[in-house]
């Protein structure tokens, strides 16, 4: 059953590979790799060592250098992220009308950085890390990119590359976008959705099942996911409530055990969305030399629950032939996490963490039990190792292929 619909997946993925729009995705995306490679590990050491609030600042306590300026940092995290965006935006676009149509592509590539650098200015002052969405953006490109396409077809043999039609038509977008963009749903700007999150729906075995099966989908869609998975965890309501009955009673039982902070971040989290850390030392040992650079350049981030590497890397993104991998594996360690927990073999999560604290070690720092959390954790990549295997290998014999 699981490989017949493994085949049809293998066969979706295959047809999606003979559109012209896909094909040169998966190019921007693996051309993109160095920016997000820079911008990661740029963050990763920002994060780990000189933010206030830093992982080994907290853990080591050694003061920081006096010529760091945590703002300063922070703008250029932020910075970093939307360049990246932007890297991929215009290579995109770039790639797909290089095999759409012969004409100098140059005025479409320079609105798609425009607007990318509208967006970035916009969003200059916020000192959290901006919401960003992939796909909106690439919609945006893909609406920009058939309507250039449109306007050579109109113009047939007189199209001038930054005549003055051309220019009204970039006019019109920037114009377009620059009033779109003052009138965004808040929604798509809102990092975090701590009261939804907080219903006790999502302390129950099927809210939780229902998270562990849309994350990994939305992050293959490119949409960001809510803090509230991520690094807001804590400030959920069910964190606060088991932690005040901790603290009438040390052994005392929690009253929400199940919750997105104690199954989530502990299963599905680990090493990224989709439990990217079985899947990263999947990379690391394989035959591909490809693949075992990708892994070894992934795997560090990964440790810290970083995945962007991956998912441009291999790419993850928009792949079809990930979505059964992805979200079986979330699926499966949550489960394992939640019998684990029912079964009292392990004590949930229940304290704050310093910032960046791997959610590998997530349960042996934050729970009651460190020492067999810690051993669940390494059974949960184990299997989601075994389960990312065998979709190294066929990524192996594609690339052998072509």
């Amino acid at each position: 059953m699981i490989q017949a619909v493994f085949k049809k997946i293998q066969q979706f993925d295959h047809y999606c590979t003979t559109f012209p729009g896909f094909q040169s995705l998966q190019l921007a995306l693996k051309q993109s790799l160095p920016a997000i490679i820079l911008t990661t590990y740029f963050s990763l050491a920002c994060q780990l060592f000189l933010l206030p609030g830093a992982f080994f600042r907290r853990t080591a306590h050694y003061r920081p250098l006096p010529f760091i300026k945590p703002p300063l940092l922070t703008s250029w995290i932020n910075l970093g992220i939307h360049f990246s965006f932007a890297i991929i935006i215009i290579l995109w676009t770039r790639n797909y009308l290089a095999v759409k149509t012969k004409v100098n592509a140059t005025l479409p590539i320079v609105l798609n950085f425009l607007l990318m650098l509208v967006f970035t200015v916009r969003n200059a002052a916020d000192d959290d890390r901006p919401v960003l969405y992939l796909l909106l953006f690439l919609v945006q490109a893909l609406l920009i990119n058939l309507s250039f396409l449109l306007l050579v077809k109109i113009s047939k043999q007189h199209y001038r590359d930054f005549g003055m039609i051309p220019l009204l038509w970039a006019v019109a977008w920037l114009s377009l976008a620059v009033f779109l963009y003052n009138r965004w749903p808040g929604f798509l700007e809102q990092a975090s959705f701590t009261e939804f999150f907080s219903n006790n729906f999502f302390s129950h075995p099927l809210g939780l099942f229902l998270l562990a099966f849309l994350a990994p989908l939305a992050f293959l869609l490119g949409l960001q996911l809510p803090a509230d998975l991520t690094t807001g965890a804590t400030d959920l309501g069910q964190f606060s409530t088991n932690l005040n009955a901790v603290f009438e009673g040390t052994k005392a039982a929690l009253p929400l055990p199940l919750n997105p902070y104690s199954v989530m971040t502990t299963s599905v989290m680990v090493g990224g969305v989709g439990a990217t850390l079985g899947l990263a030392l999947a990379l690391v040992i394989s035959r591909n030399q490809q693949q075992a650079k990708l892994g070894r350049l992934a795997l560090i981030p990964s440790l810290f629950d970083q995945n962007g590497i991956l998912a441009v890397g291999l790419p993850l993104l928009f792949r079809p032939i990930f979505w059964l991998p992805m979200t079986a594996v979330s699926l499966l360690t949550s489960a394992v996490t939640m019998v684990a927990i029912k079964l009292q073999l392990v004590r949930p999560v229940v304290f704050a963490s310093p910032n960046m604290t791997p959610n590998f070690l997530l349960g042996f720092f934050a729970s009651q039990t460190p020492w067999r959390s810690l051993l669940l954790s390494i059974l949960l990549v184990a299997l989601s190792f075994f389960l990312y295997r065998p979709v190294v290998r066929y990524l192996a014999e594609e690339a052998q292929h072509d």
